[in-house]
């Protein structure tokens, strides 16, 4: 049976329906100041990665003043944080808000996916920090549907110019961190940087069905999209 709506006005009233209640089943939190390119048709983002940081060890402070360095020269729309940022050995939350700090005291927006090592060592599961890290100042980061693997899974758009159309999309996958098989884990024939998990089939059908959505509010044009996440793809 054909269930398509037989006008195309209504095809397209439908089409934008689906994809904000898309959207918005990407979102926990309050919709964000808009994000838009410059009149120049430019957006810049700063990408940090594997910082390993924790306040008590002796060079926390370089960390910071390179980051400080690195804001100030480029002075970026967007800082995007992908993983293994935070990997103290106890309180990572408080160490995310001092982290973070250097970047929403210049009132620059932010977003981050975790890696495998940032709730190793302390006991705080990956929903409880990015829970956390969704809230703080600047942060653009939300936990996604709790339906798909991993936690931080979501989407952010970045505006045109001269309106609040979408002109590009971002989107944000949690890697994980270990596999959940055991046999993989303890696998001897698997090297070892094969020990780490992956993005699984439902993220990816997730991502499909967003892009896809998008592309159809567009009229079928293809979105211009980056993806972040921090363990490569094999």
């Amino acid at each position: 049976m054909n269930t398509l709506p037989a006008k195309p006005d209504n095809f397209r009233m439908a089409t934008t329906l689906c994809l904000t209640i898309l959207l918005a089943a990407c979102c926990a939190v309050a919709a964000p100041p808009t994000m838009r390119f410059d009149a120049q048709g430019k957006f810049k983002i700063v990408q940090f990665t594997d910082t390993h940081w924790d306040s008590a060890q002796e060079k926390a402070a370089e960390t910071l003043d390179v980051i400080d360095t690195v804001l100030d020269a480029e002075k970026p729309d967007l800082v995007v944080l992908t993983g293994d940022i935070v990997t103290p050995e106890r309180d990572p939350l408080a160490d995310w808000r001092r982290l973070t700090a250097r970047i929403s005291g210049r009132k620059i927006p932010w977003a981050a996916v975790l890696g495998n090592h940032d709730d190793e060592k302390h006991g705080t599961s990956r929903r409880e920090i990015v829970k956390y890290v969704a809230t703080l100042p600047g942060s653009l980061t939300q936990e996604g549907p709790e339906s798909l693997g991993g936690t931080g899974n979501y989407v952010v758009t970045i505006a045109h110019n001269d309106s609040d159309a979408p002109a590009c999309v971002l989107y944000f996958l949690d890697s994980r961190a270990y596999p959940r098989v055991e046999a993989i884990r303890q696998c001897k024939e698997i090297p070892r940087h094969n020990h780490y998990d992956w993005i699984s089939l439902d993220q990816i059908t997730w991502y499909r069905e967003t892009s896809r959505a998008l592309r159809a509010a567009r009229d079928g044009t293809p979105m211009p999209a980056l993806a972040f996440f921090h363990i490569p793809l094999h």
